[in-house]
Order: structure tokens, then sequence, then C-alpha cells
């Protein structure tokens, strides 16, 4: 939660850089207070005047958190607009985001973890495509397996909508974490090493 208020207090700084953390914290947040908001709405009424005016509400600081991880990668705020980019943009711009922070310091400002490391970071990049594609199985079994349950269930069987939400959030959340422990196990193999 502390995440989400860090960058929601940062409403409209788009200079310096956050962390992976900071980021997909805020996302996390946001996606999970504008479900609530949207399952309490729909149990009173039809439209949606709320979940609008909390999505706009929410625009600003998400732009600003964005921009600020892409600083952190050391990329221009100005690639958020590779999103405009029908599916490749999409990928682009989440790997982009999954990227691990530029060690030390760069033309965006200091590293927000404050860690200068001593030793020169090793690239997994060969293992990263693996990763990746680990990442996108699992949370895609665990997405449309949820689908499936609900379905076989009948939860939620008047409003596919909803089904669709949750499906969307287990798959960016189990894709995140997923992702995260293999690049984690990756490095702790290689500090082992040293």
């Amino acid at each position: 939660m502390e995440w989400f208020l860090k960058a929601f207090k940062q409403y409209a700084e788009f200079k310096g850089r956050a962390r992976r953390k900071e980021y997909w914290m805020f996302w996390l947040f946001n996606y999970l207070f504008t479900l609530i908001i949207f399952i309490v709405e729909t149990s009173y009424s039809d439209n949606f005047k709320i979940t609008i005016l909390f999505s706009l509400l929410m625009f600003l600081p998400s732009l600003a958190v964005t921009v600020r991880r892409l600083h952190d990668v050391d990329k221009s705020g100005w690639f958020v607009l590779i999103n405009l980019i029908p599916l490749i943009g999409q990928i682009w711009l989440l790997l982009l985001l999954i990227t691990d922070s530029t060690i030390g310091t760069n033309k965006y400002g200091e590293n927000p973890k404050g860690i200068n490391v001593l030793i020169e970071k090793e690239k997994i990049e060969d293992n990263t495509f693996f990763y990746l594609v680990m990442s996108f199985l699992i949370s895609a079994f665990v997405a449309f397996g949820s689908y499936a349950l609900f379905s076989y269930l009948g939860i939620f069987e008047e409003t596919i909508l909803i089904r669709q939400i949750i499906m969307t959030g287990l798959f960016i959340v189990t894709f995140y974490f997923s992702f995260n422990a293999y690049v984690k196990d990756e490095k702790n193999k290689k500090l082992e090493k040293l």
C-alpha cells in the first residue's frame, strides 16, 4: 500500500526514477481498487460514474509512474507511446517495464534502490527469453484455469466481464511474480559462484 501512496503523492512528477516494485505495486492496488469500486457500483446501479471518475483520477499518477519506470531503465518517457503499436508495442513496453534498474546513476537520476553495486552486473540475456516464455505459460495456465473453474462452478455466470477482469488480473499478477522468481533465482545462482 505504501508504494501506491508514494506513487499517488508524486501525482504529476515525471522526473526521476521508479523501481519495479513501486510500479507494479501501484498497478496492483490501482487494479484492486478499480475492481472493488466496479463490483460495488454494479451491485447498486447500472451506470459506472464512480468507476469512470476513479479511472480519470488515476490517469495522471499512472502515466507519471510509468514514465519514471521507463527512466529507471534509461529510456525516455516518450517510450510510453510505443504502446500505440498494436501487439508488438504492448509486448515491447511490457519488456521494458519488467527490466531491472540501470545500475548506479543514469541521466534521469540516482538508482531508486539506493544500491551502488561494486560487482559488475552479469547479464542474464541468454535465459531471459526462457524466463519470459515460462512465466507466460504459468500465467496463462492460472488465468484460463480460473476461468474454466468459474465457468464450471457457475460463479459470475451472469457477468462474463467480471470473470474476464479476474482472469486478466490473475494473469498479470502471476506473470509478474513468476518472472521475478526466475530472475531472482538466476541472480542468486550467479552470486553463489562468486
